[in-house]
């Protein structure tokens, strides 16, 4: 007798759904359209705990959603409940994260914070999808389809919740219970909101600039991401040095006027309006670049951070001519290296041109003569190109770009890019000197850097 055909298509199902699971019966997996369901039978039948880790992927945040509102009850009814709700940067949902912090409060539940760019990339694996330790019996994982994770998965086995227990641990303890408490407030910059419309922009605007002559796209619409990496040379690399002479030199006067000569994008604006803060002396800022991308890119962080900004897509040569003795500060990061010994001098000579008597420089040099490459050229591309890989794999729910396209990039960037030997520190320091400036400070510093680990040379230097 011939099977009936729904029932040999049912076999198949049953077969399919058997071979998902696989043979372990301590772990089932399901499709991801059934996770309130799931989340419903699983939080009915907890009987004392439950923990969750809650990345936070969008700056809207639905506080009334039926998940919320679960847990809500479940608190409620005795049953202890705790979050840690998983943030890129401080400022990221702000809004609807304080209000759902408040309500967990109002409904006794124990939520935390914890932001992504503050935890190292060696240290801790983030988890990208929302996980829900039940009972410390049980481990459900629920599906994201923006990454390529269809399916919930609960699980019980005991190497399952041990790790995922572990991981808990190192969460909570790394999380902050008062986010937007005044000591918890840190220079935090929105790049995984930016970095796809820089990128996007740099296909459109970029032309040329002091890097390349011919085109620049592949270093402004791929510089975003690689901040966001660590990957790059940035002010961040140099927090308490930027912080510390930027105020000191916003305090030497009631109106300053700064100059950012060349920027790879908003990052030096972003250290001058915190400094601005910080002082609680207002600044007007020009910011100077050949390409239109990062001065686009300066827009729309000043547009965000509610403030003017007065920009100018020319070179510091022609701007010098129309600008002397203007500026009370010119501050960039890493850009001398960017121009030949010579062609140094003459941006020396222009800082020195449009600033101030007394006015300031603050800057950055990268010190070849200090890094010792302990690899071929070749093996260190290489590893960025898998760093960056790796690394983006954290980001990847928050980005519209495909994780083979940040290989390319970074590859691309790192055959590209090239920084110039100005010399040693001595010879950097009497070039300084020799075109008119006094150094108040000077520093070296061991960073990450891109291809090699590599030593700066922090300055702060004035016009005598």
């Amino acid at each position: 007798m011939k099977l009936d055909l729904l029932q040999a298509a049912k076999a198949v199902l049953y077969s399919t759904r058997s071979q998902e699971d696989g043979l372990d019966g301590k772990i089932i997996k399901l499709p991801c359209y059934v996770s309130i369901d799931l989340m419903q039978a699983l939080a009915i039948n907890a009987q004392y705990e439950i923990k969750q880790i809650l990345p936070i992927k969008e700056e809207r945040v639905l506080i009334d959603s039926f998940e919320y509102e679960i847990i809500r009850q479940l608190s409620n009814s005795d049953c202890n409940c705790k979050r840690i709700y998983i943030i890129p940067h401080v400022g990221f949902a702000k809004g609807d994260l304080i209000k759902l912090m408040a309500d967990d409060r109002d409904n006794g539940i124990d939520s935390r914070t914890l932001v992504m760019s503050n935890v190292s990339f060696s240290s801790y694996t983030i988890q990208s999808r929302a996980r829900w330790i039940i009972d410390n019996k049980v481990v459900v994982d629920f599906g994201d389809y923006k990454l390529n994770a269809s399916q919930c998965i609960v699980t019980k086995r005991e190497e399952d919740i041990i790790g995922s227990s572990n991981q808990w641990d190192d969460l909570w303890r790394l999380s902050i219970a008062d986010i937007y408490n005044k000591q918890n407030l840190d220079l935090q910059e929105p790049l995984v909101v930016s970095a796809d419309l820089v990128h996007g922009a740099a296909s459109v605007l970029c032309t040329h600039n002091h890097i390349d002559e011919e085109e620049c796209n592949w270093y402004h619409g791929t510089w975003q991401y690689l901040r966001l990496l660590d990957m790059v040379s940035t002010p961040t690399w140099h927090h308490d040095f930027y912080t510390k002479q930027l105020c000191e030199a916003l305090s030497l006067t009631t109106t300053p006027k700064a100059l950012i000569t060349g920027t790879a994008d908003y990052s030096v604006l972003a250290y001058l309006i915190n400094s601005s803060k910080q002082t609680g002396v207002e600044c007007e800022i020009d910011i100077l670049d050949l390409c239109a991308t990062p001065l686009f890119a300066c827009k729309w962080y000043a547009k965000k951070s509610n403030l003017n900004i007065n920009t100018y897509e020319q070179n510091i040569f022609e701007f010098s001519n129309f600008h002397e003795n203007s500026m009370d500060i010119v501050v960039t990061d890493a850009f001398l290296t960017r121009f030949t010994a010579n062609e140094t001098q003459s941006i020396l000579n222009v800082w020195s041109r449009v600033l101030k008597s007394g006015g300031r420089v603050i800057t950055t040099v990268r010190m070849h003569g200090k890094a010792l490459p302990a690899r071929s050229e070749e093996e260190a591309i290489r590893d960025f190109k898998e760093r960056a890989i790796q690394r983006f794999e954290r980001w990847e729910p928050y980005l519209n770009i495909r994780i083979d396209k940040i290989g390319e990039l970074s590859e691309i960037y790192a055959r590209k890019m090239i920084s110039n030997k100005l010399g040693s520190e001595d010879e950097v320091l009497g070039l300084i000197k020799s075109c008119g400036f006094d150094i108040l400070k000077q520093e070296l510093s061991n960073v990450p850097g891109e291809l090699y680990p590599t030593v700066y040379l922090r300055l702060a230097c004035e016009k005598n």
